[in-house]
């Protein structure tokens, strides 16, 4: 994970110094759960070779690892997928087919794509009239298309679908989102003691922000309690960058380094 070292330096009148640093972390990877996750409670089947696909929304950029769609009873096997659009339209993920069991079926996505934030469509396609599911007679607008033939999804979401109010007991544990390419180093209080020189009243100095993955990141550093003032960025407000002490000179003591995101 990236990561950032974050080192404040004080010296006193007669030139002595003392150093204190701290390593901020970027948080881990978070993983979310898209769309149905309710057994609902009106049973459905009947539905072999048919295609459909329910609306969920991606609120934050995800990369999808599985998908998990409740089967009652059991029956034929089963394919799974993802689809982006404002309605249906072009396919982004799938699992490979499977003999669904009783209860919560979670398959591996094959891809993982990175899908933006944005509209996006939960597929199921089975092979068998056998094969159950639970539904609820509400919510947006879902679209199907029959007869589709069994096997991997289509790359387009067929033209002329049906459409019905129906959604299934069906979600994408989606989104993972990982960190983008300018992730914020960290949120929140990241604290450098730096202790008193050996001949100082008062103390003069500078704030140095390095990272250790050769990456830029947006963020905001702030200096905590009531001295934020005499501290200013320097480098546009992009990390690695410097803080540096304004004209008045700072109180001798401990300050503490807020990181914040922009």
């Amino acid at each position: 994970m990236p990561s950032a070292t974050i080192s404040v330096t004080v010296s006193d009148a007669l030139g002595s110094t003392a150093t204190g640093t701290t390593t901020v972390t970027a948080g881990g990877l978070t993983t979310i759960n898209v769309g149905e996750t309710a057994i609902l409670t009106t049973l459905d089947n009947g539905n072999g070779n048919l295609l459909a696909a329910q609306p969920i929304v991606l609120t934050q950029d995800g990369t999808p690892q599985t998908l998990s769609f409740y089967a009652n009873p059991v029956g034929g096997q089963l394919r799974l997928g993802i689809y982006s659009g404002n309605v249906p339209a072009i396919l982004q993920a799938q699992t490979a087919a499977f003999t669904p069991v009783l209860g919560w079926n979670t398959q591996p996505v094959l891809t993982q794509p990175l899908l933006p934030a944005g509209n996006y469509w939960l597929a199921y396609l089975p092979a068998s009239n056998t094969l159950g599911f639970r539904k609820a007679d509400t919510g947006g607008t879902s679209y199907f298309k029959s007869p589709v033939t069994f096997g991997a999804l289509p790359a387009s979401f067929p033209s002329a679908p049906s459409t019905t109010t129906s959604h299934w007991s069906f979600y994408v544990t989606l989104a993972v989102t990982p960190p983008p390419p300018n992730v914020p180093i960290g949120i929140g209080l990241s604290s450098v003691s730096v202790p008193k020189p050996p001949n100082a009243n008062t103390v003069v100095g500078a704030v140095n922000v390095t990272d250790s993955d050769g990456g830029v990141y947006p963020g905001q550093l702030v200096l905590g309690g009531t001295d934020a003032a005499k501290f200013s960025l320097t480098n546009g407000g992009r990390l690695p960058c410097s803080l540096v002490v304004g004209s008045t000179d700072i109180p001798v003591g401990n300050y503490s380094i807020n990181l914040t995101a922009n």
